[in-house]
């Protein structure tokens, strides 16, 4: 192929459609369901509490009294860059079809970028602040405005007791008018190290030795491979309780504030460009173009009253917070 200005816009245009394509495809991670996405809902570090909150009809009184949807959480922006560089040679040489790989992985780790980092943001809720009361996300110390305490944070290893044990804490769970938020658990998450007790806890429906089990299904299960530590986290992932059997419904779901655990804010959605110009180093120095993919956003627990946390090591004592 001819190196001219009309051929290289041609042959990045190829690329931004396959790189579509291939990030089109329906992949849905599993962690996924622990997300709300948004779109530029903040331009700052600071992220508003409104509708958030799970089982609001009951508080809205109190919510207002307390502008509890005035509160807000600090969060940083995460950056995605990829790409790869283009021969001249292999334009030259009509060799451009060994880049399709390459480009169809850009567009998979693009499109689940965020889905793979939600590991460490839940693990980060036990060093990270949170702004509203100025506590760590997971803490035994939270108090509602008004003065109303609550606990997110137990220190016991995942056994079928203490799983019992952190459930409750979560049913139990008081909103700012000292009314039970009506939350129930529906998601256990731990990493691999945790796998066969959680998997014993709610997926064996006999138990050792014969018998039922009386946490089979109590919840879903959800594996992370890249939660490395013990710790472990029972989610109440939809607090209104919403039936979504259907895909049109799912697709209608995602375009309303559901309230989730972690908020992911698109502040700049997967973007492509390239690097054609003749003038430009890489290329006159060494004959190499650029095929760039970049994506900004902001990725953080909004709600931490929906997760019942457990920090666990070896060293750990069996100790819990207050119910």
């Amino acid at each position: 192929m001819e190196i001219t200005a009309g051929n290289l816009a041609a042959l990045f245009t190829g690329f931004d459609a396959r790189f579509k394509r291939a990030a089109s495809i329906m992949v849905v991670p599993a962690a996924e369901r622990l997300l709300q996405r948004a779109e530029g809902m903040s331009k700052v570090d600071q992220y508003p509490m409104s509708g958030l909150l799970g089982d609001l009809y009951e508080m809205v009184d109190e919510l207002y009294i307390n502008d509890i949807w005035r509160m807000t959480q600090e969060a940083r922006a995460i950056e995605f860059a990829g790409g790869l560089r283009v021969k001249r040679s292999d334009i030259e040489d009509d060799n451009v079809g060994i880049y399709n790989g390459p480009i169809d992985q850009l567009a998979l780790q693009a499109h689940t970028h965020i889905a793979r980092h939600v590991a460490a943001a839940m693990l980060a809720g036990f060093t990270t602040n949170w702004t509203p009361d100025n506590v760590m996300v997971f803490s035994n110390a939270h108090v509602w405005p008004g003065g109303q305490a609550w606990d997110n944070l137990e220190a016991l290893p995942l056994t079928a007791a203490n799983f019992d044990t952190a459930c409750m804490h979560l049913e139990q769970r008081l909103g700012p008018n000292a009314e039970p938020m009506g939350l129930t658990p529906k998601l256990l998450v731990c990493g691999p190290a945790n796998r066969a007790a959680a998997e014993t806890i709610v997926s064996l429906r006999t138990l050792t030795g014969g018998g039922d089990n009386r946490l089979f299904q109590r919840t879903d299960l959800q594996i992370m491979p890249r939660m490395t530590s013990l710790h472990w986290f029972v989610v109440d992932d939809n607090p209104y309780n919403l039936d979504l059997p259907g895909e049109q419904d799912n697709e209608h779901a995602l375009n309303v504030m559901l309230p989730k655990p972690i908020l992911a804010d698109i502040r700049r959605d997967v973007e492509t460009s390239s690097q054609t110009s003749a003038d430009a180093d890489e290329v006159f120095e060494r004959g190499l173009y650029r095929y760039k993919v970049e994506l900004r956003y902001a990725l953080f627990i909004l709600a931490p009253w929906l997760i019942q946390a457990s920090l666990w090591t070896e060293d750990s004592t069996t100790t819990t917070a207050a119910a």
